[in-house]
């Protein structure tokens, strides 16, 4: 997704993640992005371990539809001068909100085709193990980015895609929102 396209929808991505990252926190981020390979994303990267940029219900807690998990990397090496600490992560998620507030697509691992999946067969769980039929484990599946403009251009869910753990992992982005 290159951020000219973007610019020219006359929209703005922002990536997000749950990642603590100490005091200057977003350029934490970023410096930790840029020792795993990942440098000039071209996009606004966050560090939002409150959850404050998260979609919410009415009652005000974070919606249902995030999966959020406890994490404890402090025994890996972050390669920059702020140490990992234990923080609540979000898995993979996708929110497009038009400029106005309204709310166009939402993808997380517990809606659209998955939440078919989750909910057609009660032995299935919104796992990171859990095998997928069509894609592979569940942490591998993530929104397709070649197909992110035209789904909102076109106002439909996003495509789905598998991605091999070893980029995954090389990426560590909890949360993007348009």
């Amino acid at each position: 997704m290159a951020s000219a396209e973007f610019k020219g929808l006359n929209a703005v991505l922002h990536v997000i993640t749950a990642e603590a990252a100490g005091e200057n926190r977003d350029a934490e981020i970023e410096a930790r992005l840029a020792v795993r390979g990942v440098a000039d994303l071209g996009y606004q990267v966050h560090s939002d371990p409150e959850h404050k940029l998260l979609l919410r219900g009415s009652d005000g807690a974070v919606s249902a539809a995030y999966v959020i998990e406890k994490f404890d990397p402090t025994s890996m090496n972050s390669k920059t001068s702020v140490p990992y600490a234990k923080y609540d992560m979000v898995q993979p998620a996708l929110t497009v909100i038009k400029r106005g507030g309204e709310i166009q697509q939402v993808w997380t691992w517990s809606t659209g085709v998955l939440k078919t999946l989750f909910d057609a067969d009660p032995s299935m769980k919104v796992d990171a193990l859990q095998k997928i039929p069509g894609y592979g484990l569940l942490v591998g599946v993530r929104p397709e980015t070649a197909d992110v403009l035209a789904s909102i251009k076109e106002n439909r869910d996003v495509t789905l895609q598998f991605q091999g753990l070893r980029r995954i992992v090389s990426e560590k982005i909890g949360c993007v929102i348009l």
